[in-house]
């Protein structure tokens, strides 16, 4: 009977408080939504970039339709790469309803980014409005409603959201959907769930354990609102800790069957056969360097959250800098200072100052799971990894205004200016990084001036102009960007000697730029020794070998390598079979087009090459089959 009188007389506070506030919030969401959609509208025309190739454009899962969401929801997220999909990074990796999404998008639209970009606009729309609703909810018993307009916390903490730097990344570009709506629905299940506290209708608690369900579907580090559910009844409620975990049993239940789920499809990520310092970030650090490194980018994190410049999409090895603890860096030292003070400050006044409390163990708990602490996520750090994490920063902003600048200042009209101004330089820098994220030339060659000393960025960079270069017509111009693209890959190997994939392309210039083979072999084989593992240069070195050294013993090894690579491909076994035929070996070389033909039969070339050789074996009937297949084909 007491706990009734208890919930009944939260109820009507509640209630009373409703009334102050509801008139507002349809017209705060609308708002939000607009400045959203009009912020991002200059992506809308933008081409894939970045992982889009591997998770839309060249998949072939996505770009069945219907047809490849089965395959989306049994597989691991890059399987259905059409060439590159390396099965050795298989694990790990398990997001399917964004993909689905895309597949959905391909089926009705066809394969168009303007469509990709359209739904990401629309949904971070919406994600802009629910962080408003549900901080909202989460902070109705607060008395500053009634308040002018502009003091109402929720909204200043949705506006910063919404037109945060910050988020380019993860709205302009395409793949940053899995960000997008993993934080859409967490704060759909958030918002249910609080509703379902304050209301007690099961209706809402159903709601909230669905969207909690699907938002794990779209990117893992929605298990994090685990421990953000119960600590918002225990701070805003003022609930037990003992009844807050209780209040999250349902979300716990289909947080453990997602992560059965997981496990059964794409397992355990695996180590690759060769250490890659572009996907094992801390590869060579010591204990000190690594976790002074990852406390270094923590502070970063938060430097770009309040000032976010300049913004890049490169933060790979040594964009960001190896520090060490040892040697006194300062980074290291104020990262532990700052997050020290901030986490003593969180326990200490979490009665006194629940907001700011709230903000900072949200901020950290939502951090955690991609911060290099818990596990290492093959990156020092990038900019979609704080989407989540910056839902605390404005509401820690907002609260400040709102309670303390505002509260404090006679001159409000001063006050206003000074924050219209700050306001109107994050969308100013917002609009203008979009343009950035226009494709994979435009990013690549202007970020690579940011991040100078990454080894990655001038290898990406160096492979646009080279891919400029080949498409370019004027031989004065296609040198220019051959000359650039050399002194980016030279500078890439310069930060990481052991890049074998910027010696490939290296390679790939010198070759196109002049047919200059002993330059071009001098960098294919630099980037085989370091990793043999590549197709692409064991192929490359295989055809060098045969057309400009006429050294058909090595040209042999590099093709049969070719077969350990990836013995599912077709090109080595007709490039060797080419081989034998010419020095006359036609049972071998038979085998070898036999078995190009098996991995690839609808090649004509094959079919042809098939003909010869049965014409020199002198079976001319099944010369004739493959002649009438290869004539077949058009």
């Amino acid at each position: 009977m007491g706990n009734k009188k208890v919930k009944q007389s939260r109820k009507n506070k509640i209630d009373s408080t409703v009334q102050l506030f509801i008139p507002n919030l349809k017209i705060f969401s609308i708002i939000l939504a607009v400045i959203s959609i009009a912020l991002y509208a200059n992506t809308i025309n933008h081409d894939y970039v970045l992982d889009d190739y591997s998770l839309i454009k060249e998949n072939r899962f996505t770009k069945a339709g219907f047809d490849g969401i089965g395959d989306i929801l049994s597989k691991d997220m890059f399987a259905g790469h059409v060439e590159n999909y390396n099965a050795d990074l298989a694990g790990g990796r398990y997001r399917p309803l964004s993909q689905i999404t895309f597949a959905i998008e391909v089926e009705l639209f066809g394969l168009n980014p303007k469509t990709g970009h359209v739904g990401n606009i629309l949904l971070f729309s919406l994600t802009s409005i629910f962080v408003f609703l549900s901080l909202s909810q989460l902070l109705k018993d607060f008395k500053f409603y009634d308040n002018e307009w502009y003091l109402n916390v929720p909204f200043i903490a949705a506006l910063i959201f919404a037109i945060h730097p910050i988020h380019t990344e993860a709205v302009a570009n395409i793949k940053g959907r899995d960000e997008i709506m993993a934080l859409l629905l967490i704060l759909v299940s958030f918002y249910y769930f609080l509703k379902y506290y304050d209301y007690q209708k099961r209706s809402y608690l159903i709601v909230s354990v669905v969207a909690f369900f699907l938002a794990l579907m779209s990117k893992e580090n929605a298990i994090t609102y685990m421990a953000v559910l119960p600590l918002s009844l225990i701070l805003f409620r003022e609930v037990k800790i003992s009844e807050s975990v209780k209040s999250v049993i349902y979300h716990f239940v289909v947080t453990a069957l997602f992560l059965i789920i997981r496990q059964s499809i794409v397992g355990t990520a695996k180590e690759l056969p060769i250490p890659e310092l572009m996907n094992e970030p801390f590869y060579g650090m010591t204990f000190i360097e690594k976790y002074s490194t990852i406390f270094a980018t923590l502070l970063y994190y938060i430097k770009l959250l309040i000032i976010p410049y300049p913004l890049t999409y490169d933060y790979y090895p040594y964009h960001v800098e190896k520090l060490s603890l040892m040697n006194f860096d300062l980074d290291t030292i104020y990262a532990i200072l700052l997050y020290s003070a901030i986490l003593f400050y969180a326990i200490k006044y979490y009665k006194s100052n629940k907001i700011i409390s709230f903000s900072i163990f949200y901020y950290i708990i939502t951090i955690s799971i991609v911060s290099n602490l818990l596990f290492t996520i093959g990156s020092f750090m990038n900019e979609r990894f704080v989407f989540m994490p910056s839902v605390a920063i404005g509401l820690v902003i907002a609260w400040i205004l709102s309670y303390y600048i505002f509260n404090r200042f006679q001159n409000k009209i001063v006050v206003i200016a000074l924050i219209t101004t700050v306001f109107m330089a994050y969308t100013y820098i917002t609009f203008n990084r979009n343009q950035v994220w226009k494709d994979n030339f435009t990013l690549m060659t202007t970020d690579v001036e940011t991040s100078s000393n990454s080894a990655f960025g001038n290898f990406a960079a160096g492979g646009q102009y080279y891919i400029k270069g080949q498409k370019e017509q004027n031989q004065i111009e296609k040198q220019k960007y051959f000359n650039k693209a050399k002194k980016h890959l030279y500078k890439s190997l310069e930060i990481y000697p052991r890049y074998s994939n910027a010696a490939l392309s290296l390679g790939n210039v010198y070759y196109t730029e002049s047919k200059n083979a002993d330059s071009t072999i001098k960098y294919y084989k630099l980037s085989f020794d370091v990793y043999s593992y590549n197709y692409e240069t064991a192929i490359n070195l295989g055809r060098l070998y045969r057309d400009s050294k006429k050294d058909f013993k090595n040209a042999e090894f590099y093709f049969k390598h070719c077969f350990k690579v990836n013995p599912n491909r077709f090109e080595a076994y007709n490039e060797l079979g080419v081989i034998y035929f010419n020095s006359r070996n036609f049972s071998e070389a038979a085998l070898m087009f036999e078995n190009a033909i098996n991995r690839n039969p609808s090649n004509k070339l094959i079919y042809k090459n098939l003909h010869a050789v049965y014409l020199a074996l002198g079976n001319k009937e099944k010369a004739e089959e493959y002649l009438l297949r290869a004539n077949s084909i058009r």
